[in-house]
């Protein structure tokens, strides 16, 4: 290591290697830049040269020691990889295993279920005929099912740079996990240059020989793309630039204002500002906003037709029981739909519209539009996304805190304490509220007892049926609704209200709700269109038109169906506009 450099200097190769190895740790500059350094300056030695050709010799030139033996292990399985090795073989198992240990008790209760469905069963992805047709080609076996979604999200906005993300969801959990982060796994992840264009797939797929269900039986519309962010946001644009701008700012104006249920994370937004518009957004205005929003602003065939196409989707979207009349129902409204595109509008009959009309297969294949987790998709992608800094290595970063969250899940919910059905938020109320009187009223009347105190209790909220419900004596509401409800009152008769508070008596729960009586069918304000027949029975399944009375009803909580959001936009002011939740396990 004495000898010279090269032939026409007396600077030792040791002191060289030295010198240039303070340079580059002074330099601060990273292994690539050091390597490029080192090969300029050995390109321009005279030759012969005994500089070392790359940073591994000079290093091992300077019998550099290694104080660190690096590894590559899996932190689900534990196993260690070879060095040629990207991919733990054991990788999807540990993280189906994670999830399936964590909720081993939830699978097998829900699993009952889907063998024994009764008539109140809602409609979910297990009902449909592809899974119930899987249960009997695998009889003998006890199953989980997997559902895929394949997604791309772009990574900086500055490049091209595309993230396609494949993840998976367990169909044997209920809907209300199904949805959670924590129970959505990472199946592969690949970087994308370029954002390219691909126009279709020609020849056999591979995946037929991996999914169970025969293709495409086995695809699943995307609606959140198909009906929201393409097809219904364009229609929408198109309506409100037919608008007169004091109209537009109007609408507006009762879109912001409009008030849903606590669980409603995002509402709605102005027309006048599509630009970065979710589809959650848009959701909630295909669903619930359009027609009471729109129907003062226009014409009655306008309105009817754009229904058709909001009252479809809603069929297909709820997670009621499932009966063959919803599905007829609704392919009848959306196929008049596509039949009468070309009379309102002119550039919209595309593709996606055309997928519209494959809705009533996904729905009695594979369930509700509402359970096939198209929301929590895009959450767990937006996720990801967001675990990147500075660096240029975004997939090592990607896969490291990816890593490090399913590990700490893993933890956190174990020692979740599972809240059960009841009242909650105990709360007190004074003689000279008019509350008092009318549960003192009650309590005589059928109690024994005359000490009121000891037999009623009284409540802000209450869990039913794992849905949490809200009294106007909760304060902390604020602005949301999820006190006005949907209940059974008699065996076949559902009413509305707004529950005032909750109390118990005699070991059992019951609400006090202020009734709302229905004034008319909400159809006889479109009596006028020739969409009339064809509409009326469906759209008054969904809105109602209600009044307030005078009366109050003692109802037990079990007989709250759902929350209503309630609109306020019907020509008579004294009236009010009424419609159920669609799906409320649904990712929001």
């Amino acid at each position: 290591m004495e000898s010279e450099l090269h032939p026409f200097t007396h600077i030792s190769v040791k002191n060289a290697m030295v010198e240039f190895l303070q340079l580059i740790r002074t330099s601060q500059i990273s292994k690539n830049e050091s390597e490029k350094f080192l090969s300029f300056v050995k390109s321009i030695l005279p030759f012969p040269d005994q500089m070392p050709k790359n940073m591994n010799t000079l290093l091992k030139g300077l019998n550099t020691a290694d104080y660190f033996n690096r590894r590559t292990i899996c932190i689900l399985c534990e196993k260690e990889l070879q060095k040629n090795q990207n991919l733990c073989s054991q990788y999807i198992h540990a993280l189906l295993s994670n999830i399936v240990s964590r909720h081993s008790s939830d699978i097998e209760e829900y699993k009952k279920f889907i063998l024994n469905p009764d008539s109140q069963t809602p409609y979910d992805i297990p009902l449909g005929k592809a899974y119930q047709r899987l249960l009997r080609q695998y009889s003998n076996e006890n199953l989980l099912t997997i559902l895929l979604h394949v997604d791309g999200i772009s990574v900086v906005k500055s490049t091209n740079l595309k993230l396609w993300i494949c993840a998976a969801s367990l169909i044997e959990l209920p809907p209300s996990l199904r949805t959670r982060r924590s129970n959505m796994f990472l199946v592969s992840i690949e970087a994308q240059l370029t954002n390219r264009n691909v126009y279709g797939h020609l020849g056999t797929s591979i995946l037929d020989e991996v999914v169970d269900v025969s293709l495409p039986r086995a695809l699943i519309i995307d609606y959140a793309h198909v009906s929201l962010l393409r097809h219904f946001r364009d229609v929408i644009k198109t309506v409100a630039s037919s608008l007169a701008p004091a109209v537009r700012e109007k609408i507006d104006v009762s879109l912001r204002a409009q008030r849903f249920p606590y669980f409603f994370h995002r509402k709605m937004r102005g027309v006048a500002d599509f630009s970065f518009i979710k589809a959650v957004e848009l959701k909630n205005l295909l669903l619930y906003g359009f027609i009471p929003h729109f129907m003062n602003h226009l014409t009655i065939d306008q309105l009817c037709y754009i229904s058709l196409l909001t009252i479809g989707v809603r069929h297909f979207h709820s997670d009621n029981v499932f009966t063959p009349i919803i599905s007829t129902t609704a392919n009848e409204l959306l196929c008049k739909y596509y039949a009468d595109h070309h009379i309102y509008f002119l550039h919209h009959a595309n593709f996606v519209l055309h997928l519209h009309q494959h809705f009533q297969d996904v729905y009695e294949y594979h369930g509700p539009l509402s359970s096939i987790n198209t929301f929590s998709q895009e959450d767990f992608i937006g996720y990801i996304k967001k675990n990147k800094n500075g660096t240029t290595s975004f997939e090592n970063l990607f896969a490291y805190y990816y890593n490090i969250d399913v590990l700490l899940k893993k933890f956190k919910e174990t020692n979740l304490i599972r809240v059960v059905d009841g009242p909650l938020d105990v709360c007190l109320v004074r003689q000279e509220n008019p509350l008092f009187h009318e549960l003192s009223n009650y309590h005589q009347k059928s109690c024994d007892r005359n000490n009121y105190c000891q037999c009623i209790k009284t409540f802000r909220r209450c869990l039913i049926f794992k849905k949490m419900y809200h009294s106007l004596q909760y304060v902390k509401r604020k602005n949301t609704t999820s006190y006005f409800v949907k209940y059974l009152f008699r065996p076949g008769n559902f009413e509305f209200g707004s529950i005032k508070v909750f109390f118990q008596h005699q070991q059992q729960t019951y609400a006090l709700i202020q009734h709302f009586q229905v004034i008319n069918a909400f159809s006889d304000y479109l009596k006028d269109s020739r969409y009339y027949g064809l509409l009326k029975q469906a759209i008054d399944n969904f809105y109602f038109v209600l009044k307030k009375t005078n009366i109050t009803r003692i109802v037990l909580v079990e007989k709250i169906q759902t929350h209503m959001i309630v609109f306020q936009n019907i020509p008579e002011k004294a009236f009010i506009l009424a419609t159920p939740i669609s799906a409320i396990t649904e990712h929001d």
